[in-house]
């Protein structure tokens, strides 16, 4: 009999991870009919083999209690604590983290003193506990990535149109030091404008009047090649070199391009937008946690604004508590 249902069954989809996941049920079906089946007619019906029933009665009869998923120490070492899966979960079901990247979430327990394991270990438990968010899978663009060693180095602008629910397109302007991710300036309006690009580096030279040099990279948009950009960068008594990714260098500006997915994708989105006010007064919040709260995997855990200001890039800065978790 059970070699006539097994093969159909077999094809449902979802089937086998179904029975896997009810393995408990299955050891007491077979022990309770003991008495009236044997334990190898058994486990011909369920279509298990002698040492998978063996490792499923281990499981089951010898769950641990300090384990979040009931493993047995002794079969399964060096795992986590309950207390520690249990507080990955808990930033993971935060609804004000629940757009952002797996890494930004590590780096934030990791700050926080809460996490005292690495990265890898973090991965695997989100992969345990069901959770998928911040994977972006699509083929990558071969490219050759642009290179900066300290902050204001370079600075990256680029527009990025974005539209409300009430279909009203708004066009992003953005400056970022690209070192630091650092969001430099910032501003909507309702076209991609040159005066605009012109009044972000403005703005940026005020804060930072004491640039001996500049690499001002953009694409080759009509926003960014023009006389106004061109006779700002010309007159503006610094010394700026204005470099158009991918013509003037085999480089593309990818970092900004990046960034600009992830304010839209993690940031304004989820918020669903109903008009350009709402677009403004969500900005000005977003830009802030993304520089000043949100820890980046690239920067190993610092925000924007802290290796923009000086603090050197080094993931120890947060891995210092490992070492008295262990004591």
């Amino acid at each position: 009999m059970s070699e006539t249902y097994h093969p159909f069954i077999s094809k449902i989809k979802g089937i086998r991870n179904t029975v896997v996941s009810n393995k408990e049920k299955k050891v007491e079906a077979i022990e309770q009919l003991k008495p009236f089946v044997s334990v190898n007619v058994a486990l011909k019906i369920f279509n298990i083999s002698r040492a998978t029933y063996q490792n499923y009665k281990t499981l089951v009869l010898s769950k641990c209690t300090a384990s979040y998923f009931e493993w047995c120490v002794k079969r399964h070492p060096n795992q986590l604590l309950k207390t520690e899966v249990i507080k990955i979960k808990d930033y993971f079901e935060n609804r004000n983290y629940q757009f952002w990247s797996k890494a930004s979430l590590y780096y934030l327990g990791l700050r926080s003193n809460d996490f005292s394991f690495g990265l890898a270990t973090f991965y695997k438990y989100s992969k345990l506990l069901g959770f998928k968010n911040g994977r972006y899978l699509y083929r990558k663009p071969k490219y050759s990535p642009l290179i900066s060693t300290k902050p204001n180095q370079i600075w990256c602008a680029d527009v990025t149109i974005f539209k409300t629910a009430d279909g009203v397109k708004h066009y992003i302007h953005f400056l970022i030091d690209h070192y630091s991710k650092m969001v430099l300036e910032y501003q909507v309006a309702s076209s991609s404008q040159p005066k605009i690009i012109k009044s972000l580096l403005q703005s940026a030279f005020e804060k930072h009047p004491n640039l001996e040099f500049l690499n001002f990279v953009t694409d080759g948009g009509i926003e960014n090649v023009n006389n106004t950009v061109r006779n700002f960068v010309l007159s503006s008594g610094h010394k700026i070199i204005h470099t158009i990714a991918q013509k003037d260098i085999p480089e593309s500006n990818s970092m900004i391009e990046a960034f600009n997915k992830v304010i839209k994708n993690q940031f304004l989105r989820p918020r669903n937008l109903e008009n350009g006010m709402q677009l403004e007064k969500a900005l000005k919040e977003d830009i802030l946690i993304y520089c000043t709260i949100r820890p980046q995997r690239s920067l190993l855990g610092n925000t924007p604004f802290e290796t923009h200001t000086g603090k050197p890039i080094n993931s120890s800065n947060y891995t210092m508590h490992f070492g008295k978790q262990k004591n």
